[in-house]
């Protein structure tokens, strides 16, 4: 086959005389073949460059989107590493086909410049067949066969469609050549400066008419980081300010870090020894820069345009594997650079007998595979179906070493920890990059107790500094967790013995989480194990991960400088070799983990089992049979000696544990600072008032320090036991946040009480996050939120400069990516919210503040995240209907309380809506130990209406407090219902025909150009809008408003217009959509009952019931019980004078029903007096005397409001109805 191609059908094959005898052979002396006609016009698509500068210019100018990272210059002219979100925009387009957690595989294609690293990936990826594949759609840009410039620029990052929805997708990198480093590539306008010589890196300028650069790239939202070593000042500076040396130097040690496989393309070598040297070069250089990796990565050497001549059996990628092992064991002696690599491997203990073996001190494996030239049209397919074959299989085989490890990240959790390495690197090339530590930066709140003893140990390892010296460690942390344990199993009543509870199987010490790694988790136990078991996992996670390797050789050099050799890995990820940390010492040494330390013969939970033995039999212990007070008094002392031998000032902090007792998240913040539980408030704090905790001093501190740093007593607010939560609900909207606003001012008018007091969780996304913040946490009255709101969304959506001339907008769009500047809003936000933290004090001007959470979602749009002002077990809470929630969302709660989030961040992380505002970023910490937040976007994205969130985080604060799991009530007011309500047809039908409009090319192959796909995004973002907020109110509902327990507690108001809601940036319609909010209600009777059914409902759950003294059997089954009707707003006279006033508008007197009752008088009526209320301003709790006729009778009691509402009466007051006793007769 020469020169040009001719396919024909299969049937007029045997008529040509060359393939019937098969005598006429083409170049190299290969015979003519049959290909299929298919075959070659994929070929062609994936090979043929482009065919002028012009036309590779514009697939250049295409392809900008794909860029990962790359270098610059900031304003100054110092050298940048630029990140774009080309990674998180390929996860998110994943995102919207599957669901489940995915595990992403790098494959990096690195080598020689112009050796076809491009084509072999486009032939991977075979975007003709996948071009409706949304993964298909970018595939790289093939460089001219006339050009010797480096094709592509920086690092291009592509998906891999045949793994596009798989559990482990494929992600190609496509690195810039690494000989072409001081050329600039045709991406970057290369021709212009072709045969220049070691041209520093050059920043891009606005372009000019004419102008063959193309800048845009250079300005679209990412992260740059500064290069402390290629700075004005720094050593060598211009050496390391060129292109080539980034390329050559910064490039690989990423690389080497984060592949499961490198693929090294060459064009068809003159000798394999030379293809040896350089793997071997790259590798040991890169090798000793990442420490704690979890694996090593794969390495696969493609051989590309290999001739025709070359012998069939070579094309066998097992052949050529081994032929490439043989040829060189017989080099291994003679090449003096493979003898200095055999020495040096040998120096360190690692006897090294052939080329394997020497190859596997750098890479778990190494495949050879031959690729022929673009003639062989069969052959090539068939080899680009090996490779395929062969990444998929190293990638598998990654995936499970790090699953072995315990380290195998998740999408967003490989995000971060790459976006750490390009810090890293970008500060210094020499110090090596640890995986652990990078890991251990982010993590979730820890749930189980493993993950709580582990994550208090590692606190108290840094503030004594015991992080290798593990057995001390936990010989001092013996008695505190000893103690606490025996405080636990006092408030579960597991009295007696400790051994009969600390060996047994308990499904409550055992959540689902280890901390920060999931499908394997670090620290993770099986569910059902022990208290016992948690302990000892706690210490051998520890030992896995926080204690270096002991193995040390002395220096015999008195002038060195490192002071010998001493390991650092972690035993997790050891391996086979011993490895410094120390940037001067690169050499390695044969061995594996070496320590001291045997944590089954430390036996650290014999040790605790013992301790507790002896606190049982001292009498300080207990008292009158173990009482839960005693062993409190007992605890106290054992925290009050603990924490005076860590420091002399206040010690340690933690936002993520309890300090006190180990068990729950804490939740309160002292006046000294320190953050405990609602139970050790309860148990050290003083309760004068039923709904009130008052903690006069931290019990962390013993008396003389107590006096030094707490000045005033921390009051906590409570729910009252068995009650039920009221839960507000807030859609997203843009500036449609004020329907919202509107809605709640009229029911506020409907109570004439500020609405904040009827609520006790409060849950919000986007713009009503953002509400939900001001009116939940900062106690903002509704009218003040709306001002706030109206000056706040004025400043959000400031046009950008230039804005009102059509040309300028949309190349804003095109370069910026949003549509609004960051700034504005920003300031906007710390201006109404402040710099206080979102956790921590509970308090504002004496008010409690409602527990506030906003949703946001990963940059990735892969994992809901939940940002709160409270804690909670996140694994805990009774399912409904005895079903576990399938609901996937992760709380981050940093454990120092210097790296939490501020409210405005959190309101801005809510808001970030994709195409209007960039995803927003937490500043990081420069401390190596600081907790690491993922970038986030608007929460409505995956939960534009939050109810399955509010729900579930109800049920947790429910379990956590002692309330009823299903809420009193549940109120979700939405933005607005669009004016046609589509089918999932249509609307999918509607999606896909602006897709369509976004595609461009010929084949269909080409990108979507940036600014369509810019307005695709925000199109496609209020469609998502206005659609599934009520889809998903009615989706969740249905069900339960089937339920009788759950008819009367759900309500929605989304009003209907009549019209389109307005776009979520139109600021002009602000006033015109609160009008309409008060002329919807006007004209609605229907409306107006619903608030009237809701402010009785909200009312009535403001009242609520508590038992007095002990329940008597007063006949055979007859049980008499005593209790007080109480009210949660019994402080402020005003609020009891307005409360007196609704209950005067019933048309008969308000009064409270006890239905049901056992007495034989039918149901018990009790009056509320009204007079006094109105007059006076005070509530007097209600004495009632209740007869149930069993233990497990359900009593009812409710309001009795006839007339505030024309359909319903009777309005069950909070927690009802329920069993009174369902706990006996304690």
């Amino acid at each position: 086959m020469q020169g040009k191609v001719l396919s024909c059908e299969v049937k007029c094959w045997e008529k040509r005389r060359a393939h019937r005898d098969g005598k006429q052979l083409g170049p190299g002396g290969i015979p003519h073949e049959q290909v299929s006609p298919n075959v070659v016009e994929r070929v062609d698509a994936c090979v043929a460059g482009p065919e002028n500068e012009v036309e590779e210019r514009e697939q250049h100018e295409n392809d900008q989107d794909t860029t990962w990272f790359g270098l610059d210059r900031d304003l100054g002219g110092d050298p940048v590493l630029s990140e774009y979100r080309r990674y998180a925009a390929i996860m998110m387009a994943n995102a919207a086909e599957i669901s489940t957690v995915q595990y992403p595989a790098l494959v990096s294609f690195v080598g020689q410049t112009n050796a076809g690293k491009s084509t072999l990936i486009r032939l991977l990826i075979n975007p003709v067949q996948h071009q409706d594949s949304p993964a298909g759609l970018a595939a790289p840009v093939v460089g001219r066969g006339d050009s010797e410039l480096p094709t592509s620029a920086d690092v291009h990052l592509y998906a891999d469609p045949g793994s596009f929805s798989a559990t482990q997708p494929i992600l190609f990198a496509d690195c810039e050549g690494f000989e072409g480093g001081e050329r600039n590539p045709v991406a970057s306008g290369g021709g212009s400066v072709r045969g220049s010589q070691s041209q520093p890196i050059r920043r891009k300028a606005i372009p000019v008419a004419g102008s063959t650069h193309n800048p845009f790239r250079r300005f679209m939202p990412g992260t740059r980081r500064a290069l402390a070593w290629a700075r004005r000042d720094a050593p060598d500076r211009e050496r390391t300010s060129k292109r080539q040396y980034a390329v050559a130097e910064m490039y690989p040690r990423i690389f080497y870090a984060f592949s499961d496989v490198i693929v090294f393309v060459l064009n068809n070598p003159k000798t394999m020894e030379d293809v040896v040297e350089k793997l071997l070069a790259w590798a040991d250089t890169n090798r000793s820069k990442s420490v704690n990796l979890p694996s090593k990565p794969y390495a696969i050497i493609a051989l590309n345009k290999c001739p025709n001549s070359t012998p069939d059996a070579l094309w066998n990628t097992l052949e050529a594997t081994d032929n490439l092992y043989k040829s060189m064991n017989s080099q291994i002696q003679n090449n003096n650079t493979f003898q200095a690599y055999v020495k040096k491997w040998e120096s360190s203990r690692l006897r090294i007998s052939d080329m394997e073996e020497l190859f596997r001190c750098y890479y778990s494996k190494v495949h050879v595979i031959r690729i022929p030239d673009k003639s062989r049209y069969k052959l090539l397919e068939q080899q680009r179906d090996e490779l395929y074959l062969i990444i998929r299989d190293c990638c598998s085989k990654s995936l499970m070493k790090k699953r072995e490890s315990r380290m195998l990240p998740d999408t967003d959790e490989f995000g971060i920890y790459i976006s750490l390495a390009f810090d890293h690197f970008s500060q210094t090339l020499e110090e090596p990059f640890d995986y652990v530590k990078a890991s251990l930066r982010h993590q979730p709140p820890p749930q189980t107790m493993a993950d709580k003893l582990y994550t208090f140990a590692r606190l108290v390892a840094q503030r004594l500094g015991l992080q290798g010296k593990i057995e001390t460690l936990f010989a001092k942390l013996t008695d505190m967790v000893a103690s606490c344990l025996m405080l636990g199993a006092a408030r579960k009543r597991l009295f007696g013995q400790p051994d009969d509870w600390f060996k047994v199987e308990t499904r409550s010490s055992v959540l689902s989480r280890g901390p920060g790694y999931k499908d394997g988790v670090v620290g993770s136990v099986r569910d059902g194990s022990s208290i016992q078991e948690q302990c000892q996992a706690a210490v051998e996670t520890y030992f896995n991960y926080e204690v270096p390797c002991q193995f040390h050789i002395e220096s015999h050099n008195v002038l060195s400088v490192t002071g010998g050799f001493d390991c650092r890995q972690r035993k997790a990820t050891h391996g086979e070799m011993h490895r410094s940390s120390i940037k001067y010492i690169s050499d390695d040494r044969w061995g594996k983990f070496e320590h001291d330390f045997n944590p089954t013969k430390f036996n650290w939970p014999d040790r605790i089992l013992e301790r507790m033995e002896e606190m049982q039999k001292d009498a300080t212990w207990y008292d009158n049979g173990d009482s839960r007070q005693a062993r409190v008094l007992a605890h106290g002392k054992t925290l009050q000696r603990f924490y005076k031998s860590l420091t002399d000032d206040l010690g340690i902090f933690s936002n993520s544990v309890c300090l006190c007792c180990l068990s729950n998240p804490p939740d309160h913040e002292l006046s000294c600072g320190h953050i405990i539980c609602l139970e050790c408030a309860k148990d050290f704090g003083r309760s004068d008032d039923p709904l009130k905790v008052i903690v006069d001093q931290c019990p962390m501190h013993d008396n003389l320090l107590r006096h030094q740093v707490t000045r005033q007593p921390t009051v906590i607010g409570v729910q009252p036991p068995h009650s039920g939560l009221r839960v507000l609900v807030l859609d997203g909207g843009g500036v449609r946040g004020i329907v919202e606003l509107s809605v709640l001012r009229a029911l506020e008018g409907r109570i004439g009480i500020p609405l904040h007091r009827f609520f006790d969780l409060v849950v919000g996304t986007s713009t009503g996050g953002i509400i939900s913040l001001g009116f939940g946490h900062e106690l903002w009255s509704i009218d003040e939120c709306i001002e706030r709101f109206r000056a706040l969304v004025g400043k959000a959506f400031t046009p950008r400069k230039g804005q009102e001339i059509r040309g300028i907008r949309h190349l804003q769009l095109f370069i910026k990516r949003s549509k609004y500047e960051t700034k504005p809003i920003e300031d906007a936000l710390q201006s109404a919210f402040g710099d206080g933290n979102l956790f921590g004090t509970r308090q504002k001007n004496g008010s409690h503040r409602l527990k506030v959470a906003v949703a946001a979602v990963s940059e990735a749009g892969t994992k809901s995240l939940v940002l709160s002002n409270y804690n909670t077990n996140d694994g805990s809470g009774s399912p409904i209907f005895g079903e576990k929630s399938k609901l996937n969302y992760q709380r981050y709660r940093p454990t120092q309380r210097e790296d939490e989030l501020r409210v405005w961040e959190a309101a801005r992380a809510a808001s970030a809506a994709p195409g209007f505002f960039r995803p927003f970023v937490k500043a990081r910490s420069p401390s190596p130990d600081s907790d690491v937040f993922p970038e986030m976007m608007d929460g409505a994205i995956l939960h534009n209406n939050p109810i399955d969130i509010a729900i579930a985080e109800a049920r947790k604060l429910a379990s956590a407090q002692e309330q009823q799991p299903i809420p009193d009530l549940v109120l979700s007011v939405g933005t607005g219902l669009p004016k046609y309500t589509q089918t999932e047809e249509e609307s999918s039908s509607r999606s896909t025909n602006l897709k369509d409009l976004a595609v461009q090319g010929k084949m269909g192959i080409h990108r979507r150009a940036p600014f369509i796909r810019t307005i695709f995004t925000m199109i496609s973002y209020q469609i998502k809008l206005n659609l599934d907020s009520e889809r998903r109110w009615v989706a969740w509902s249905e069900p339960l408003l089937r339920d009788p327990q759950w008819k009367d507690r759900l309500y929605r108001f989304n009003p209907d217009f009549g019209e389109e809601p307005p776009p979520m940036d139109d600021v002009g319609k602000i006033q015109s959509l609160s009008n309409n909010v008060v002329g919807w209600i006007e004209n609605h009777a229907d409306v107006q009952e619903k608030i009237s059914q809701v402010a009785c409902s909200l009312v009535a759950s403001s009242f609520y019931f508590e038992r007095v003294g002990k329940p008597v059997q007063v006949q055979s089954s007859s049980i008499q019980l005593r209790g007080l009707i109480r009210c949660r707003i019994s402080e402020n006279s005003q609020e009891i004078r307005a409360l007196g006033a609704f209950f005067a508008s019933c048309h008969s007197p308000a009064a409270f029903v006890v239905e049901d009752s056992a007495d034989g008088d039918g149901d018990l009526r009790i009056e509320i007096p009204v007079g006094k209320l109105r007059e006076h301003g005070l509530y007097e709790d209600i004495h009632v005397d209740i007869t149930i006729s069993s233990e497990t009778t359900n009593t009812t009691i409710a309001l009795d409001l006839r007339g505030i509402s024309k359909n319903r009466r009777m309005f069950n007051i909070s927690g009802f109805p329920r069993q009174l006793m369902q706990n006996g007769f304690q």
